[in-house]
């Protein structure tokens, strides 16, 4: 009985030393916790060195790029000889056309340019022979300039079935479409059976050793821009590769319906570039500074494109709006909103608000 009664003692015990364990554990809770401020980082603006940079997009368009057309109009095509993406040198027969009209024409060229010269043989040998017996005076001056204008006359029509039979071959070297220039034939706007134009091209070459780029730049940046300025060109087709070019070309004028002047930018095209790739242009035109505040500390506004920083000032976080400009090795430009000396807090919290007090804990 008395070990009975022990038993129950102890366990009585335990459960009071339990149950007054968890009621302090619940008073400690209930207390408040001793409130303490965030701290912060901060930095002071300082001037920074910007590059001067002009952006535009735009496609990769061949320098050179020729329309042949068909010399002769309302003729057959015969064959075509090319196809689109073939290199072809200047000169190359890129298709024939039916020439049979002009080859007859050729061929009757010929035969009157034969009686030509027999004709003129024979009024040369009539007027040397007048030409003689007026010299020995046994015929009249009437006859001999009959005779001299019946050879003149010949050797005119000579030279009349000489230049047509010329016109008719020059004129059969039309019903070949020769390349105008080397280059990539791009276009391909013929086949057999279709009647030549001269109102439409019959092929485009392109010339791919060299490409080129324009874009159009705002009226206020394009006073920076010079001929031979070094541009970085990023193309899509390419990720992550820079290719380097020089400015070629600056529009003397500006667009008044737009305020924005024209740019060329011309580079290699090592090969593997083609016309048409869509490019993005940066041209380097000069540096300036400005002040400057690392990017991580900038606020977007949601939905909106505005930004802001928090300032620490009289112990307190001050939101402050401001305006960037360039950025550049983690640095944005503010162009407005802060002054030099301004303390801007680092520290990413959500902690921070405007208004809200802070502890800086390093500068």
């Amino acid at each position: 009985m008395k070990k009975l009664f022990l038993v129950l003692s102890i366990i009585a015990i335990f459960t009071g030393l339990i149950y007054y364990r968890g009621n302090q554990m619940s008073e400690e809770s209930n207390v408040p916790a001793l409130s303490k401020n965030p701290e912060v980082k901060v930095i002071s603006v300082k001037k920074s060195k910007f590059t001067d940079k002009v952006n535009f997009v735009a496609d990769l368009e061949p320098y050179e790029k020729a329309a042949v057309v068909a010399k002769i109009p309302g003729r057959t095509v015969l064959r075509v000889l090319v196809d689109e993406g073939q290199y072809v040198k200047k000169g190359d027969v890129l298709a024939k056309i039916d020439e049979s009209l002009v080859r007859q024409d050729i061929s009757r060229g010929r035969a009157a340019l034969k009686r030509a010269v027999t004709q003129k043989e024979t009024a040369k040998s009539d007027f040397e022979r007048m030409k003689s017996l007026f010299e020995e005076n046994v015929i009249s001056e009437q006859k001999f300039d009959h005779a001299k204008a019946q050879y003149e006359a010949a050797q005119s029509q000579l030279e009349e079935a000489q230049a047509s039979l010329k016109q008719l071959e020059i004129m059969l070297s039309y019903h070949s479409i020769n390349a105008s220039a080397d280059g990539v034939i791009s276009m391909r706007l013929i086949d057999p059976g279709d009647t030549t134009s001269q109102q439409k091209p019959a092929f485009m070459i392109y010339s791919q050793k060299k490409l080129r780029v324009t874009g159009s730049v705002p009226e206020k940046q394009f006073s920076g821009m010079a001929v031979g300025q070094r541009a970085e060109i990023k193309l899509d087709a390419f990720p992550g590769k820079v290719f380097n070019a020089d400015v070629s070309r600056i529009s003397p004028v500006i667009d008044p319906a737009t305020r924005t002047g024209e740019v060329e930018v011309l580079l290699p095209s090592k090969g593997i570039l083609k016309p048409g790739m869509y490019a993005r242009v940066e041209i380097i035109t000069g540096e300036h500074e400005g002040l400057a505040v690392p990017r991580d500390v900038l606020r977007k506004t949601p939905g909106t494109g505005n930004y802001s920083v928090f300032l620490f000032s009289d112990g307190k976080a001050k939101e402050k709006m401001v305006r960037k400009g360039n950025e550049e090795n983690n640095m944005v430009e503010i162009i407005s909103g802060l002054e030099a000396g301004d303390r801007v807090i680092t520290t990413l919290s959500e902690n921070i608000r405007d208004n809200a007090a802070v502890e800086v804990v390093s500068e």
